[in-house]
């Protein structure tokens, strides 16, 4: 729950910030990168679908994220079921 609380309290404020909420040693959905926050928001290939449900695209830039109100982002992080 720490991960999540941190995502949605900090709402990426600067791109350097949220890329330091947390890290695992490989993804739980795609097994084959480290599972950051980076990662989940915007790279994971297996997160794609639902990125673009919830976030409006398949694969977000970092300015995307920016822009996004915090309760998308939340609703996102919660569609995933990783917390």
């Amino acid at each position: 729950m720490y991960c999540s609380r941190q995502i949605f309290e900090n709402k990426c404020n600067t791109w350097g910030n949220i890329s330091a909420i947390y890290t695992l040693e490989t993804c739980r959905k795609c097994g084959t990168e480290e599972e950051t926050s980076v990662h989940i928001l915007d790279e994971c290939e297996a997160l794609a679908s639902l990125r673009d449900m919830y976030l409006g695209s398949f694969f977000l830039d970092p300015e995307d994220i920016r822009v996004l109100q915090v309760g998308v982002i939340w609703n996102f992080v919660k569609g995933t079921r990783l917390l």
